[in-house]
């Protein structure tokens, strides 16, 4: 448990304690909630850096199949770890 301290102007924190506002429960459904949407937000993005790689991969190598892709970044997954490997010894 956390104890949280607001500055609020008193007629607002009185109209916000009158309307239930400062509750604990009702604060922490509010956290939950943006956290809840920055999540959303977090994964929409990396949707779209996922789908824009893949359009560019695609117009690179637009003949490749889907196990010759995979093929092709597993390989370069292998030869950046060898690199980190070797840069470790």
């Amino acid at each position: 448990m956390v104890t949280i301290i607001l500055d609020l102007d008193r007629d607002i924190e009185q109209k916000a304690r009158d309307a239930g506002l400062l509750a604990s429960e009702t604060i922490t459904e509010w956290i939950k909630a943006e956290l809840e949407r920055k999540r959303q937000e977090a994964a929409q993005c990396v949707l779209e850096t996922m789908n824009q790689v893949s359009a560019s991969f695609r117009a690179e190598y637009p003949d490749l199949t889907e196990e010759e892709a995979l093929a092709m970044i597993d390989a370069w997954i292998d030869e950046a770890d060898d690199d980190v490997d070797s840069s470790i010894t």
